[in-house]
């Protein structure tokens, strides 16, 4: 009876990572832009690092800025997800949001771009407030198969930051 449970499973698995591979491999750039950005804010809004900086190349840079690699990326972000939390319900006091029609996708020949702009807000008491409101460029490069972000700045709309 195990046995017969246990190969169940077995194939359920293959069955799903087989169509999983055929649907991916059909799947555009572009999509597959679009879902790394969709992957990015999900994380974030869980407070989950890898999600976050996965898709970051281990030699990004972010504007003109020499000291924004991303090992500080990381670090910053993990005292953000530590720290930024309700001392009741622990909850992550952060969230953002990047609306549909602001994505901006061009595909070229193992190299893409993406413009977007991203809405940062703070939970305070009961209601979120808008915090911060930019507008994103960046740069990725395809590299066996997986899209990196290799360059990336930014331009502030609205706030200051983190900073409030």
């Amino acid at each position: 009876m195990f046995q017969r449970a246990f190969l169940g499973l077995v194939l359920i698995a293959a069955t799903f990572f087989l169509i999983r591979g055929v649907v991916l491999r059909f799947v555009s750039d572009e999509t597959r832009l679009r879902w790394i950005v969709e992957e990015m804010v999900a994380g974030y809004n869980d407070a989950s690092l890898g999600p976050c900086v996965g898709p970051i190349a281990d030699d990004w840079r972010h504007g003109s800025s020499t000291t924004l690699d991303r090992e500080v990326l990381k670090g910053g972000l993990l005292r953000q997800f530590w720290n930024e939390r309700d001392h009741r319900t622990k909850a992550f006091l952060y969230r953002v949001e990047v609306p549909e029609d602001t994505l901006s996708i061009e595909v070229r020949e193992g190299e893409a771009t993406l413009d977007l702009e991203a809405r940062f807000e703070r939970l305070r008491g009961a209601t979120w407030e808008p915090l911060w409101h930019i507008r994103i460029e960046a740069e990725l490069d395809q590299l066996d198969g997986d899209w990196k972000i290799r360059r990336s700045s930014h331009e502030d709309l609205e706030g200051r930051g983190f900073r409030g």
